[in-house]
């Protein structure tokens, strides 16, 4: 079963949701095939990689059919098992969504005509929607739905009593909940949007955006906080005025939305991004901000989504530490949180995060021993490496061995200029074309071009800005 599809579903499955895939392929309901109850009791013990070589394959045939191998027929039972497994994920998925669940009874009730029941369950509905801990998406949603349910309800019961329904009618304000959903939909098109054009070179469409702010400003929607953080995360994007982020930042750390960690992750990428994009002036109030959202997102798990932690989030938040002098915080995240990162990069960037620890203790020597252990195609890694290296070379005062290393980077962000954001790539062009000037002058002392050098680092934003500072 080597690299099948069936391989990389079942390795995704938790250890709670095998044990629930063993009852339901149990269950005469949903299979009446013993082939695959016999197939399944059998391949389950190679959880939870199922790597099944050549040799274990045929046993496993065997075992199952007791005849001779056969690979269609192998080939046949793994897709019958695949089926399965993916409507059982279907039902798991439907389990798991309490708005689903609720939307289906109530839309059976009032198809039956059982209306005294419906309006039992949509007072329960009513009762649970807010204290549900599903996405804010699906509750917006819901929203919409209950209220549609509840008109359809009161028509049907009341199709004699023709003014009881025209009250009802005119009294009506769902267009306000269907505009909350519509907008968060919208405004989250436009952050990708915008995220899309500034990585590209293109130009952002902020009329059209407007439009849709414009809306919200006008009061065509509810009270409903989690759709004003999208419209502030919008504005703080497009407008880049720090007006609205204290009171972005606000709604986020005291969590006054009620929205789970799916929908808090993403507002907080977004306002990481602009934070970021602000700390490259240099300022210790971002690489403050910055450290406190890192941290927050951190001891909330709001990074445990899918179980991993991203390898940039590792790397960022212990390069924030270090410019902020929080040597021992950033030795205890990595301590702590680099055996969430996924396997394939985790000990590349485990060693590239002790290397910056390293190098900022004033370890040069042990800090480039760290680099030399990385050997991997990652760009993000590849770049800071590069980066990294070149001030290694900066501190032992190597100054011909770091102005050949910078040619070669700047080769390498020429020729990778396609591979990560256009943000990216120019940032670090700033930081070899600074660093090469500076290293000059360090071989060549000239005041007065000091002065110009430190002036024109001074007004520009870029990566490490604060590092050379300290010195030109």
């Amino acid at each position: 079963m080597q690299n099948t599809q069936l391989q990389e579903v079942l390795r995704k499955l938790s250890k709670p949701a095998l044990k629930k895939f063993s009852e339901y392929l149990a269950s005469p309901y949903f299979n009446k095939k013993k082939t695959l109850t016999d197939f399944w009791g059998t391949i389950k013990n190679y959880a939870p990689d199922f790597n099944i070589d050549e040799v274990e394959k045929q046993k496993i045939f065997s075992l199952v059919f007791a005849k001779k191998f056969n690979d269609a027929y192998y080939r046949n039972i793994c897709s019958d098992m695949l089926s399965a497994l993916l409507h059982f994920l279907t039902i798991l998925s439907f389990e798991e969504n309490e708005y689903l669940i609720s939307e289906t009874k109530v839309e059976k009730l009032i198809d039956y005509g059982l209306y005294e029941l419906t309006e039992k369950q949509l007072k329960l509905v009513q009762k649970n929607l807010e204290k549900t801990t599903g996405r804010y998406f699906d509750k917006l949603k819901h929203r919409i739905w209950y209220r549609d349910k509840e008109a359809t309800l009161k028509i049907r019961r009341s199709r004699n009593k023709h003014e009881e329904v025209a009250k009802f009618m005119f009294e009506n304000n769902n267009h306000k909940a269907i505009m909350d959903h519509t907008l968060v939909k919208c405004f989250l098109i436009f952050l990708n949007q915008h995220r899309a054009a500034m990585a590209s070179g293109n130009v952002f469409d902020f009329a059209e955006a407007k439009k849709y702010l414009t809306i919200y400003e006008n009061g065509l929607h509810t009270n409903d906080l989690f759709v004003r953080c999208y419209y502030l995360l919008a504005k703080l994007t497009f407008l880049q005025d720090d007006h609205f982020y204290p009171e972005l930042k606000k709604l986020i750390l005291q969590k006054k939305t009620g929205y789970n960690n799916k929908d808090m992750e993403n507002i907080i990428i977004g306002l990481l991004s602009y934070i970021n994009e602000k700390s490259e002036n240099g300022e210790t109030y971002w690489y403050n901000e910055l450290h406190e959202i890192y941290d927050f997102r951190l001891k909330n798990q709001l990074w445990n989504l899918n179980g991993n932690l991203g390898y940039t989030s590792l790397h960022n938040i212990v390069f924030i530490a270090l410019q902020l002098d929080k040597i021992k915080y950033a030795e205890d995240i990595i301590k702590k949180y680099a055996q969430y990162v996924d396997i394939s990069i985790r000990k590349h960037v485990t060693d590239l995060c002790l290397a910056w620890v390293e190098f900022y203790k004033g370890n040069a020597e042990t800090a480039h021993e760290y680099l030399l252990s990385i050997e991997t195609e990652n760009m993000m890694i590849k770049y800071e490496l590069r980066t990294l290296q070149s001030m290694i070379y900066f501190e032992k005062e190597e100054y011909l061995a770091l102005l050949s290393y910078l040619d070669s980077f700047k080769h390498f962000i020429a020729y990778n200029s396609d591979s990560l954001e256009g943000s990216i790539s120019s940032t670090r062009a700033k930081f070899c074309n600074y660093l090469s000037q500076l290293t000059k002058l360090k071989m060549d002392p000239d005041k007065k071009h000091v002065v110009k050098l430190k002036s024109e680092i001074e007004a520009d934003s870029f990566l490490l800005k604060g590092w050379f500072l300290k010195h030109v």
